[in-house]
């Protein structure tokens, strides 16, 4: 006979699992460290990781291109980065592909930067 007094117990550490146990990347700081190269602006964001780490697959002026910051502004819920394709791609690691993850200064720069507005600055 069948034992069902653990089964919900056996749902929670499954869903767990499945759905999210806090794995991928969570913000540790709200500013970036003193080593940092680069800073929360559209003009550092795209010397320091779009043009050397995204125009190899988003360059150029198709229609996942990152050339210009309307284009990468096209990825971007002003205000909310945890809404804006860009930053959910980066901090998931899903993006770049075949590449290492960005780090924790990199994916801080893009939060903040699109939290401030995503200016062109």
């Amino acid at each position: 006979m069948l034992n069902f007094k653990y089964l919900p117990l056996f749902g929670f550490v499954l869903g767990l699992a499945v759905f999210g146990c806090g794995c991928g990347y969570t913000l540790k700081n709200q500013e970036l460290s003193a080593e940092s190269v680069v800073q929360a602006t559209y003009t550092s964001i795209q010397d320091h990781i779009i043009l050397p780490k995204c125009s190899q697959c988003h360059g150029g002026g198709g229609e996942d291109s990152f050339s210009s910051h309307h284009a990468l502004l096209e990825t971007v819920r002003v205000g909310d980065p945890e809404k804006s394709h860009l930053y959910t791609v980066v901090s998931d690691g899903s993006m770049p592909p075949l590449a290492p993850m960005l780090s924790d200064d990199e994916i801080l720069a893009i939060y903040l930067w699109i939290k401030n507005g995503a200016k062109n600055d």
